[in-house]
């Protein structure tokens, strides 16, 4: 799902230094993480509504706020650490971000913190972004 490709860049993104670093047994190279995160930001495009959210698992479903500001987090993440993101990827996602006007019916049952938390990486991602 995009929750998980999405993580699995961040993972790599954050950790890129520290991974490229150290030349552990069973770690894969510099070269294998690169062409995975590749990968993943091609199949997170393709995930991609018109709109510029992001659904679960199928394009053309809802685009769900959670799922969308992870994803974008995630692509600003791996752009940050010099992976390649098509701009207009990302310019369809940080317009989408814009225009979530409030949580929607996907995200009832959560916290007042949880909704605090989503709605402040939405406010850093579409104000902290002049570089798109």
């Amino acid at each position: 799902c995009s929750e998980q490709i999405s993580s699995r860049i961040l993972g790599i993104a954050s950790l890129r230094d520290v991974l490229t670093a150290f030349k552990a047994d069973g770690l894969p190279s510099p070269e294998a993480m690169e062409k995975s995160v590749d990968r993943d930001i091609a199949r997170l495009q393709a995930l991609q509504n018109g709109d510029g959210g992001f659904p679960v698992w199928q394009k053309g479903k809802e685009s769900i706020p959670y799922y969308s500001i992870h994803v974008t987090h995630a692509l600003q993440r791996a752009k940050l650490k010099g992976y390649t993101v098509p701009p207009e990827m990302m310019s369809l996602a940080l317009e989408h971000l814009r225009n979530i006007d409030e949580l929607k019916d996907s995200v009832q049952g959560a916290s007042f913190e949880q909704k605090t938390h989503w709605l402040s990486i939405k406010w850093k991602l579409t104000n902290c972004s002049k570089d798109w």
